[in-house]
This record gives structure tokens, C-alpha cells and sequence, in this order.
């Protein structure tokens, strides 16, 4: 008997050291305030929701997650700030930026040391091909952006585009623009008034439009924000109902069709080509266990960073929570099945391009074409 006490003494020690360990710090980083604040909310909720799960199931190695949540909000001195409390508070690990003007500051700051970021979002082909702490879970957007121009042309009529640009995230609008304009152009279409703005300024909507009315176009290309998009949707639905719409990955969330109502119906855009939550058990999982616990459905970025948080765990397991370690472990991971369908990383940390044209359609958005990895555009 006694020998028994002892050995369930020496039992529950155990377990109650293995309880009383630190937990394992993973960093978020996203704007959780102001006009981008969707993207950045819905990824901290996402991963939220993995660390719940994980931690639910015994946490990685029998150690906890914790997540820490920081506000970039979507501007870069900011998010150098955040990099650098991170640092200073030895995370290892961040999922985030969620915004590309965060996502270049970012990459910039963690060239040659960690913490190591993984996004669940950023497409800027500003950070493509860099050998760094650096990873993401998106392709690069100029690969859709020209399927886009050259989709606008070929199978919409489209021959003279205006462009409404959000300066405010620069470096994802940028080389989204100069993409599409080069797959435009390619079939003999033309931008014929182009501006480039913070979507902020709403007291100069009104002139823009009339700017871009007096121009004629047939196409009005919109790059901004899912908010945005929808409300800058009306006051181009106000001066021309007729005019076509085409929107980026960037606005492909809910708050699109829910904010811009009959405005961006029929309007089209371009985004990473991913499958559908509900196609798979895990996604139709995900999906009820996020309104569940959020209140309101998932967006793609949500998705993503839940996929994010997933990755990282699985890498927790096979090494400890080193910036170095866990960009080794990632790198030989290679490719894995996400959510919305498998992910594979190239030798840089970059995911294979594949782009998808979508429609609203009764408030939903339509895959009406896909064009995978290694094809050209239309």
C-alpha cells in the first residue's frame, strides 16, 4: 500500500509540474483598429481558435499556447514597434502581419533574425524570394491581378478602366495595379484616369467620380478594402449604374456584399485560388465552431490564420520554440493541407501562385473561373 501512495504521489507531481510549465508565447500581429481592422480581427480570432483547440487537446508536447496579440494598425512604424516588442519580450514565433504595408516593414526588420513570422495574408510581391524569417501562407497577388486585366478584356467587354487605389496599403495596391494594367493592356485595354488616394479622404469621392465619369469609362477597378470597396461601390453606382466593377482579393470578405448590398452586385474580382470551408469536414468544422465562439462567420483570413497556428504547432512538436529551429522545420515540412486546400512552400517561403476570378452573385461570392499553378492568364 504504501509503496502504491508513493507511486501516486510521484504521478500527480508529474502532472502537476507538466501543468505548472510557462505556456509556449505565439505573437499575433494585425491592424485591430481602423478602417483595415476586419482582416486583422478575423485573423486574431482565427488563430485564437487554434490555440483553444490545441490546448483543449494537451497543447504541443504537453506545454500550453498563449497568444499575444499586438495592434500594427496597418501602419509601418507601428508595426516596426510591435517587431521590436516582440523581440524584446523573446517571442519566437509571430502569426501576422495581416496587411502587405506591414508585411514589407516586417520582412525588412527580421532579414537575418527572428522572431520568425509566418502570415496568414500578405501577397505583396515586394517580399517574394527573400531567403528570411519571413513565411506566408499567400501566393504573391500579381499573378492574379494580371489574370484580372486580361480576364476583363477577353471575357467582360472591358476596354476602358478607371482605378480608385488605396495608398494606404501601397504595397499591396501598387503592384496590384501594375499587374493588372500590364494583363489589360496585353488584350488592348487601356486605364484612362487612374487615382491613387487613402479611401480615408471620403470628401474627395464625390470629385473622383466625377472625374472618372468624365472620362467614360466602361470598367471602374476598385483596390481597396472589403469597406471600402463596398461603399466607394455606391457612389460609383449613383453616377454610372450601368458601369462594370471589379474588385481584389483584398475586399473577397463578407463585409462586402453585406455592407455594399445591391451596389457590388455582379461585381467581379481576382483572389488566390483556395476551395471553398465547406468543401471538407475540417472546414465545415471550423466554420461552426468560429460562429460558435465569434458570433459571426469566418473570412478567408480567419482561415488562414487558424491554418497558420496549425503549422506552427505542428512544427512545435518536432523542436522547441526556436526562431531558427522552427524555420528549418517549417522549410522541411514543404507542403501541408490547410482549410482551404493543400499550401506548398517554395525553397524562400513562398506558396505556389494560382489565381481565381469571382463574382457576387445574391450576396455571395461565385468562382466563375480558376486559373492554377503554372498556368497562364486567359
Amino acid at each position: 500500500m504504501k509503496i502504491i501512495v508513493l507511486v501516486l504521489i510521484a504521478v500527480a507531481a508529474t502532472a502537476l509540474s507538466g501543468c505548472g510549465r510557462r505556456p509556449i508565447v505565439i505573437g499575433f500581429q494585425g491592424p485591430l483598429t481602423g478602417p483595415p481592422a476586419e482582416l486583422g480581427v478575423q485573423g486574431r480570432n482565427g488563430a485564437q481558435l487554434a490555440v483553444e483547440q490545441i490546448n483543449d487537446g494537451g497543447g504541443v508536447r504537453g506545454q500550453a499556447l498563449r497568444l499575444d496579440p499586438r495592434d500594427d494598425r496597418n501602419r509601418r512604424e507601428v508595426a516596426y514597434e510591435v517587431v521590436r516588442a516582440f523581440q524584446e519580450a523573446d517571442v519566437e514565433v509571430v502569426i501576422g502581419p495581416m496587411t502587405s504595408v506591414a508585411g514589407l516593414a516586417v520582412a525588412e526588420q527580421v532579414a537575418e533574425t527572428g522572431p520568425l513570422y509566418v502570415s496568414p495574408t500578405v501577397s505583396t510581391p515586394k517580399v517574394s524570394g527573400r531567403d528570411d524569417f519571413f513565411l506566408r501562407l499567400q501566393a504573391a497577388t500579381d499573378r492574379p491581378a494580371m489574370v484580372l486585366g486580361s480576364y476583363a478584356v477577353q471575357e467582360l467587354g472591358a476596354e476602358r478602366v478607371a482605378v480608385i487605389a488605396d495608398t494606404t496599403n501601397s504595397e499591396y495596391s501598387t503592384p496590384f495595379v501594375d499587374a493588372f494594367s500590364e494583363g489589360l493592356g496585353a488584350y488592348g485595354g487601356e486605364v484612362v484616369v487612374q487615382f491613387d488616394a487613402p479611401m480615408s479622404a471620403t470628401s474627395r469621392w464625390r470629385s473622383m467620380m466625377q472625374a472618372i465619369a468624365a472620362e467614360n469609362p466602361d470598367t471602374v477597378l476598385i483596390v481597396a478594402s472589403a469597406t471600402d470597396s463596398a461603399r466607394f461601390s455606391q457612389v460609383v453606382r449613383d453616377a454610372e449604374p450601368e458601369v462594370l466593377i471589379l474588385g481584389s482579393g483584398w475586399a473577397a470578405t463578407e463585409t462586402l456584399p453585406t455592407m455594399g448590398g445591391a451596389s457590388v452586385e455582379g461585381m467581379v474580382l481576382a483572389r488566390m485560388s483556395y476551395g471553398a470551408l465547406g468543401s471538407t469536414s475540417q472546414g465545415s468544422e471550423f466554420y461552426r465552431r468560429f460562429r460558435r465562439r465569434f458570433g459571426r462567420a469566418p473570412s478567408f483570413a480567419a482561415s488562414r490564420a487558424y491554418d497558420a497556428v496549425m503549422v506552427v504547432a505542428r512544427a512545435l512538436n518536432n523542436v522547441t520554440a526556436d526562431a531558427a529551429d522552427l524555420r528549418r522545420e517549417l522549410a522541411a515540412l514543404n507542403r501541408f493541407e490547410t482549410l482551404l486546400g493543400p499550401v506548398t512552400f517554395n525553397s524562400t517561403g513562398d506558396v505556389e501562385p494560382s489565381a481565381a476570378i469571382i463574382r457576387v452573385e445574391g450576396g455571395e461570392f461565385v468562382e466563375i473561373a480558376e486559373y492554377g499553378t503554372g498556368l497562364r492568364e486567359p
